[in-house]
């Protein structure tokens, strides 16, 4: 089995500050793809770990899964 990396980068200009990343330029998530500041949620390859597409799609769906747990625990 092979891996091929395209050489694309991810563009997090878009970012507020108070998101942390790493020197690579990734964005530190916790196990739950929770981020720094609160409510904000980041999954694939923009994150640490390995690039792979069934790692990015795992962890799009923890991302969600959080996501939704966080907007359903909120008192609007």
């Amino acid at each position: 089995m092979a891996f091929i990396e395209n050489g694309f980068t991810s563009s997090l200009n878009f970012l507020i500050p108070e998101v942390n990343r790493n020197n690579n330029d990734e964005i530190i998530v916790d196990k739950e793809m929770r981020t720094s500041f609160n409510g904000i949620y980041a999954c694939g390859d923009c994150t640490t770990g390995v690039k792979q597409i069934a790692n990015a799609i795992t962890s799009a769906q923890i991302a969600a899964n959080s996501a939704a747990e966080y907007v359903k625990s909120r008192k609007w």
